[in-house]
């Protein structure tokens, strides 16, 4: 297709332009093989194709995340890409050399070339392609259109014309205001005749909350927090940890004993939280989607990046209004992603980015992400002693390290054992990841054992969590199911000093239900928020949505559902009660719920209505919130 395809289209510029045929070809092959490889190196880190509005916007992350590029792009088979390309160039070009006076010999030479490069190629596919080993019995079954059978540019011009016919056709046509509402108000769980919401035509998903401190004892009771006065919070996001490898034994012992520890005695442990913050920008995709309490834009830029000052009332803003001082702490740029814009904007007063750890000696780590998760969490916890001293105002705060960041590579003193290290032999990059995850538990237990030994325990929540999973094979034996659940399952727990019952809840959750239940816990009224969580503690779990493309994913109760590359309907389980999806193997399959289905597509098409009208809440809204107190 690199050779061909450009020929094609060659002839019909010189027809009709009169442009130089070599300098087309070559710049219509380069684009459409630079953009098959482009796509082949997205694939392998999100698990589908690039979107026309990921090139755009996220085009100029190459230079600050060119170490993860390199490594993604750092394998034979794309090296064997780069020398079949080569090929191309010269088996065209000798051809042409060629035509105007034969030479046997220098056809021939041209021709086994071009055979060469064919044969490798063909390697390649047989070993490799999705279609083929589908075919074989030895991958999993892909229909239609997938990775391999459907060119990346073909799939930018139908984003580009076809699939905006089909989404105006649908927003005019089939797809009303009214069922947008209902629809986000049925995902928020709050009922029509709810007296607690406020009913706007242009903001019907604002609500107030009925909070106060008399409610919030028995919850702050629970988790061993004072009955009255101010608790600071910390959400402890984690880089790309995975719900997966905290479930399995093995792991518990061999890489997180600290944090298992500290989970299993100081912890309300969530162990059934999902994510949908799976594509480009995922980061700011999982912090959005927990401080807002909203779904993250599924299928569409990021917020921080594509709408940072989006009206929406946020949980630093929240607890701004209430006299908190409000922090972030991130040992990256944090401009990166428009972080700083965003969380500016939405309540955050105090930065501590790599500018911060760079004075304070911390080390760099080998690709450009920021600091070691060892001096990242020394140095984040000294800046919360420093900046709690006196204890006259409560803080909250966002804490992110980078060091669990891909690609997984191995980090210096915490090589893994000699069993991990044999099952691990074929995947270099889970073998780092695991690695990395051993570094953070060791870095991350010490904060935890400092944090409990201070005074500044005694009345804070951390609220430990993922931003979002990541795509990892693994050795373990999984299924089709379990494969799906790991990229979207997370870990959420609530930890504090005197936690009084420690336990696991194996129930459905969400990133939304966040901070809605920290706002419970605060117990400070709020008067309008735009919050779709219905809570972790609550009867009815939020349900689960993503979407890549036309391919749906969705949890809804016992009913989990995930969408092949190719499928236009998803594949379905029924859960039994007490089962978990990404552990238990016995669940049963069942037809696809069609009224679900058209449920969450209308969903994902609604998130973006107000989204993209800025009409979650108004400004005026967020603002009175203000005067409460």
């Amino acid at each position: 297709g690199v050779c061909f395809i450009p020929l094609i289209f060659t002839s019909f510029i010189f027809a009709f332009l009169r442009v130089p045929k070599k300098f087309t070809w070559l710049v219509v092959s380069f684009c459409v093989w630079a953009s098959t490889f482009v796509n082949v190196i997205y694939f392998k880190f999100f698990g589908g194709p690039i979107s026309l509005w990921v090139l755009k916007m996220h085009f100029q992350d190459i230079l600050l995340v060119k170490g993860n590029v390199n490594f993604l792009a750092s394998s034979p088979y794309m090296f064997l890409s780069v020398v079949c390309y080569l090929f191309c160039l010269f088996f065209t070009f000798r051809f042409r050399e060629v035509k105007s006076s034969f030479n046997f010999l220098l056809v021939s030479k041209s021709l086994f070339v071009s055979f060469l490069s064919f044969l490798a190629l063909m390697t390649f596919l047989m070993h490799r392609s999705p279609v083929v080993r589908s075919t074989m019995g030895v991958g999993p079954k892909i229909s239609e259109k997938n990775a391999f059978n459907q060119q990346v540019i073909v799939s930018w011009y139908e984003e580009m014309f076809l699939s905006k016919a089909e989404a105006g056709a649908h927003s005019y046509l089939s797809f009303s205001e009214a069922r947008a509402r209902d629809v986000l108000l049925e995902y928020q769980g709050v009922k029509k005749n709810d007296t607690k919401t406020i009913y706007n035509k242009d903001y019907p998903l604002v609500r107030s909350l009925d909070l106060n401190l008399s409610k919030a004892k028995k919850l702050r009771s629970e988790l061993g927090l004072p009955l009255s006065g101010p608790v600071n919070v910390i959400y402890f996001f984690v880089e790309s940890l995975r719900m997966f490898e905290l479930l399995q034994p093995e792991l518990q012992k061999e890489i997180f004993p600290n944090i298992t520890k500290v989970l299993d005695e100081k912890s309300i442990f969530f162990t059934q939280a999902y994510t949908s913050s799976v594509v480009a920008g995922q980061t700011v995709r999982g912090m959005f989607s927990t401080n807002c309490s909203l779904l993250p834009n599924i299928n569409q830029v990021a917020t921080y990046i594509g709408k940072p000052s989006l009206n929406a009332f946020c949980m630093a803003e929240h607890l701004k209004n209430n006299d908190y001082k409000t922090m972030w702490i991130n040992p990256h740029h944090k401009e990166f992603h428009n972080k700083y814009i965003f969380e500016s904007f939405h309540g955050v007063d105090h930065f501590y980015d790599m500018r911060h750890f760079k004075k304070m000696g911390a080390k760099k780590l080998k690709f450009d992400y920021g600091y070691e998760d060892e001096d990242f969490y020394r140095i984040a916890f000294k800046t919360l002693l420093k900046e709690s001293k006196g204890g006259s105002q409560p803080f909250f705060t966002t804490l992110l390290n980078t060091g669990t960041h891909s690609p997984g590579i191995m980090v210096p003193g915490f090589d893994l054992s000699e069993s991990l290290m044999n099952k691990t032999v074929e995947d270099p990059n889970y073998r780092g990841y695991l690695s990395q995850l051993k570094a953070f538990d060791i870095s991350a237990g010490k904060f935890f054992n400092d944090l409990f030994k201070s005074k500044l325990a005694d009345n804070t929540i951390v609220v430990f969590m993922s931003d979002h999973s990541i795509r990892y094979s693994s050795f373990y034996d999984t299924n089709e199911l379990q494969k799906n659940e790991s990229v979207f399952r997370i870990p959420i727990a609530l930890i504090t000093k005197n936690m009084k019952n420690p336990r696991k809840v194996n129930k459905q959750v969400h990133q939304v239900d966040v901070t809605p239940t920290v706002a419970k816990v605060l117990g400070y009224p709020v008067k309008a928020t735009q919050w779709m969580g219905r809570g972790l503690f609550a009867k009815e779990s939020t349900p689960f949505v993503y979407s890549q493309g036309s391919r749906l994913h969705f949890r809804k109760g016992n009913e989990v559902c995930y969408t092949k590359i190719g499928d236009k309907v998803p594949s379905c389980w029924s859960l039994s009660d007490g089962q978990d999806p990404l552990v238990d193997k016995d669940i049963s399959k069942v037809r696809p719920n069609i009224k679900n289905i058209d449920f969450f597509r209308d969903l994902i098409d609604s998130q973006h209505y107000y989204m993209n009208l800025n009409r979650f809440i108004s400004n005026e809204m967020v603002q009175s919130n203000k005067v409460i107190n």
